[in-house]
């Protein structure tokens, strides 16, 4: 299938498969943005953060110690 849901030939998927799909670029790209933080309050760049922390607690809470 197409990325609009149609369904394609094996020839047509295999010559449009590379403009579909991620290519080895965008795996690199998402790799470099999934960073650990360990720090309370401090977020990961792919991630928006919360409002709140989980029981009512302040986002820079430490929730778990850093190894």
């Amino acid at each position: 299938m197409n990325p609009g849901g149609d369904v394609v030939s094996a020839e047509e998927w295999k010559a449009s498969r590379g403009a579909w799909l991620p290519t080895s670029d965008d795996q690199a790209y998402i790799e470099s943005l999934m960073k650990s933080h360990f720090e309370p309050g401090r977020f990961g760049p792919w991630i928006a953060p919360p409002t709140k922390g989980i029981d009512q607690k302040t986002t820079d809470f430490e929730y778990v110690k850093a190894p």
